[in-house]
């Protein structure tokens, strides 16, 4: 999903959306540095990427040099030249519509991407989980 992400984020800087686009769900140093490529407002990290990031082993194997890092990291330029790996062809967002058809290009772009379909899997299943408890707590406290 990497050129649909980077062509998104490019169309919105263009049209001067106030849409951020704020990738999470992140698991990996790499998928950091691949994703600070695309140039997304901020990233949110959690503490065990962070500690990765933080880790002397963990950035030698990345060949980069230690830098700051909050967990979520306002991102104004490419910081570490990272560049995504494979096919990095942006599809031209402007005139494809995810959405049309029952969202067929939108699964077609998952099909084309076994990475992307399991963080969208994992994703969901968490904020299902998430919506559920909400509930619960919420009926609890209106009983009492």
């Amino acid at each position: 999903m990497a050129p649909v992400i980077g062509a998104i984020v490019q169309l919105y800087k263009e049209i001067g959306a106030r849409t951020l686009v704020m990738p999470a769900s992140i698991v990996t140093a790499k998928e950091v540095l691949a994703l600070a490529s695309l140039k997304p407002d901020h990233l949110t990290l959690s503490g065990a990427v962070l500690d990765e990031l933080a880790s002397k082993d963990s950035l030698a194997s990345l060949d980069e040099d230690p830098k700051p890092h909050h967990s979520e990291v306002p991102l104004e330029s490419d910081p570490v030249g990272a560049k995504p790996t494979g096919d990095t062809k942006e599809p031209n967002v402007k005139d494809i519509n995810y959405l049309e058809n029952g969202a067929a290009a939108l699964r077609e772009a998952f099909a084309a991407d076994a990475e992307a379909s399991r963080k969208m899997a994992d994703a969901l299943k968490i904020f299902g989980e998430m919506e559920e408890k909400t509930k619960e707590l919420l009926r609890a406290a209106l009983k009492a």
